[in-house]
């Protein structure tokens, strides 16, 4: 099931003359690419004032040591990204708490990667995570509710060494935390109820 297999049936969709024929197409793309799983998505921070600074070559040079450590993790744990745009990574996981502990395990190792840099040189990192039911395309895409409030907590919301966890993600997860606080932000026109996840960054 390919990426142009997934673009002809949307294709199928759209070219279709009635609420009702829409819907049989759209019940045959949940069945072929649904999944319940974890979205991660991550945003560097000051990217604009930074590249205007330093130039956009050096940027996507620090791009590229943030890849060299994070699609590492990211693997090592279940996940697979699926794609990097720009300062963006968007990796999906089957379990929610492996996303969690991928984000952990990469938010350590950046700060530790950071010792001894001048602090232009810092990869300043936020990570959002969310959990449900998406569109899966093989492993160059994902689409749905959970992609949207991910994008929201780790591009708009978090910043560097802040995990942004959904109160769904977390209750699938499994995990506990101790001291978390419970927030709620409205971004876009929807309520988003999430943790942030404390990060231990001592040795």
């Amino acid at each position: 099931m390919s990426r142009a297999d997934f673009d002809a049936a949307i294709a199928r969709m759209a070219a279709q003359p009635d609420r009702e024929a829409q819907e049989v197409v759209r019940t045959e793309i949940w069945e072929r690419w649904g999944r319940t799983g974890a979205v991660f998505i991550t945003d560097m921070a000051n990217f604009s004032q930074t590249a205007r600074l330093r130039g956009i070559t050096w940027f996507l040079a620090m791009i590229q040591r943030a890849r060299s450590i994070l699609d590492p993790i990211v693997a090592r744990h279940g996940g697979v990204v699926l794609k990097h745009e720009t300062d963006n990574c968007f990796a999906f996981f089957p379990k929610a708490a492996d996303a969690i502990r991928a984000a952990l395990e990469v938010t350590q190792a950046l700060v530790r990667d950071n010792v001894g840099r001048p602090l232009e040189d810092h990869i300043a990192l936020g990570i959002g995570i969310d959990w449900g039911h998406l569109l899966l395309i093989g492993d160059e895409d994902f689409y749905g509710d959970p992609v949207n409030t991910g994008s929201k907590l780790g591009e708009d919301l978090a910043d560097y060494r802040e995990i942004f966890v959904t109160e769904r993600a977390l209750d699938a997860s499994g995990l506990t935390f101790e001291g978390l606080v419970h927030r709620s932000r409205r971004i876009s026109d929807i309520d988003i109820a999430y943790v942030e996840i404390p990060v231990d960054t001592s040795d």
